[in-house]
C-alpha cells in the first residue's frame, strides 16, 4: 500500500514548466527529496520521444528525452502525457528562439 501512495505521490508531485526562454524540471524523488532542472532554449541539443509500449502509444504518454548541450547531460521524463506534442511545441519554441 505504501508502495502505490509513493507512486501517487512522486507522479503528481512531478511537472515540467515550459516557455519561451527555459524548461523547469521538477521531480519528485521521495517526500522530502526533489530535483529542479532548469535548461535554457538555446542549449538544448536534441529532443527525442520513445513509447515504450502499446499501451504507451494508446494513452498518448511516453518518454521524453531532452539533451543539455551546456552540462552535456540528459533529462529523462517519464509517463509525460501528449509526449508527441509536447516534443513539438519544445521544438517550436526552440527553433524560434535561435532564429531571433
Amino acid at each position: 500500500m505504501i508502495s502505490i501512495y509513493y507512486g501517487y505521490l512522486k507522479y503528481k508531485s512531478s511537472f515540467i514548466l515550459i516557455n519561451k526562454d527555459e524548461i523547469v524540471i521538477y521531480t519528485q524523488k521521495s517526500l522530502f527529496k526533489r530535483n529542479i532542472h532548469i535548461i535554457l532554449m538555446k542549449n538544448i541539443g536534441g529532443i527525442t520521444v520513445e513509447s515504450p509500449s502499446i499501451l504507451c502509444t494508446f494513452l498518448r504518454y511516453g518518454t521524453i528525452t531532452i539533451t543539455d548541450q551546456a552540462n552535456n547531460e540528459a533529462e529523462v521524463i517519464r509517463y509525460f502525457p501528449e509526449a508527441q506534442k509536447n516534443q513539438k511545441f519544445i521544438r517550436s519554441l526552440h527553433d524560434s528562439e535561435n532564429n531571433s
